[in-house]
């Protein structure tokens, strides 16, 4: 008995050691993860389409102080404009419940005297349900003083009524569709599909930063450049793991892949989407 409590012992410590090494390994890949993006152009304002930044409120950021972190990355990473997008499935929730509770989140990180030295917007990753186009306040979740609306299509092949439905919500609101990480469909879409999709008037195609990393995912967004597809860039970050935020790194894969000319004007369209300049009236500044 004694020589078995001994091992346990013995397991515990080593469970222990894990465990704070692992911690420590983390905390320091996140260290080196600020300090290795590269420098962004002057000319250029980065915009992150797709964040889950807000604490507590989906999958993404689990509380404040994750949120702060996810922030801290963000400006390290000099991201000028930040889009705080959390989930909202129409089959949940109202709108008028989801609009609540991200106001709370929202309104707790404001106050936080340590949140980074980013501009932030209000947003939401809206699930593409059947007949979400006869909700009546759907424009309340567009990007704060904007008509962009970020929808996520359903995992599966393309169906007809999705076409339907995001044109409807188009037409029916004025509003300007960005289909969330477009990227992601690539298993599930065919090219005849996409095109598809991309006939759809003032649509556009929100790429996340990380399929910039893969040969795959950039040869895809190449293709839509060739296209003459609107493009905007997210990160689609949930945490400071696997999920943290890597926009710039993507978007410098992007730049040395397409050239200055084409980066900068990629980058200067999708600004303009949000009207955004430093000190515009529809962003909020956080301050560090």
């Amino acid at each position: 008995m004694e020589a078995i409590g001994k091992r346990v012992f013995l397991l515990g410590m080593h469970a222990f050691r894990l465990q704070n090494f692992l911690v420590s390994s983390n905390k320091e890949w996140q260290e080196r993860q600020r300090k290795t993006y590269p420098e962004k152009p002057e000319a250029c304002f980065y915009v992150d389409f797709h964040t889950h930044c807000l604490p507590g409120l989906d999958d993404g950021a689990k509380d404040l102080d994750v949120s702060l972190q996810m922030l801290h990355c963000e400006a390290s990473q000099q991201v000028d404009l930040l889009i705080a997008t959390p989930h909202y499935y129409p089959h949940r929730e109202t709108i008028e419940g989801f609009l609540q509770r991200r106001e709370t989140a929202y309104s707790a990180l404001l106050s936080c005297p340590e949140a980074g030295g980013i501009s932030l917007l209000r947003g939401a990753e809206v699930y593409l349900e059947r007949d979400l186009e006869y909700e009546k306040d759907l424009s309340s979740l567009c990007f704060t003083g904007t008509n962009c609306l970020l929808l996520e299509f359903p995992y599966r092949r393309l169906e007809d009524w999705v076409l339907a439905a995001v044109e409807n919500i188009g037409y029916k609101y004025r509003i300007r569709p960005i289909l969330a990480h477009m990227d992601r469909y690539r298993q599930e879409f065919t090219p005849e599909d996409y095109d598809r999709i991309f006939a759809i008037e003032n649509v556009v195609c929100q790429i996340n930063a990380e399929a910039l990393l893969q040969r795959s995912g950039l040869s895809f967004v190449l293709s839509l450049i060739k296209k003459k597809v609107p493009l905007v860039f997210g990160s689609d970050c949930h945490d400071m793991g696997d999920r943290a935020p890597v926009l710039a790194r993507g978007l410098s894969v992007l730049r040395e892949k397409v050239g200055d000319g084409v980066f900068f004007r990629l980058m200067e369209e999708a600004a303009s989407l949000v009207s955004i300049g430093k000190g515009s009236s529809g962003c909020r500044h956080l301050g560090m």
